[in-house]
């Protein structure tokens, strides 16, 4: 599985995160990952942090820049 090697490798990712809420809008974001444990994950990004569950997570790739 891609997020299993994005964490051993520290790769650089983009994933696109749906909100917990309907109120909410999909956020992109470029940054790296980090697990905190039961399907629950970190990104940082410049001078923001995103936590995130896996069922929020809509797409990750790995940018080729």
């Amino acid at each position: 599985m891609f997020i299993q090697k994005a964490l051993s490798d520290q790769l650089l990712v983009y994933l696109q995160l749906m909100p917990k809420t309907a109120a909410g809008q999909p956020v992109e974001v470029r940054g790296y990952l980090k697990s905190l444990g039961q399907d629950r994950y970190l990104v940082q990004s410049k001078n923001l942090s995103y936590f995130f569950d896996f069922d929020q997570l809509r797409y990750i790739a790995h940018p080729l820049s």
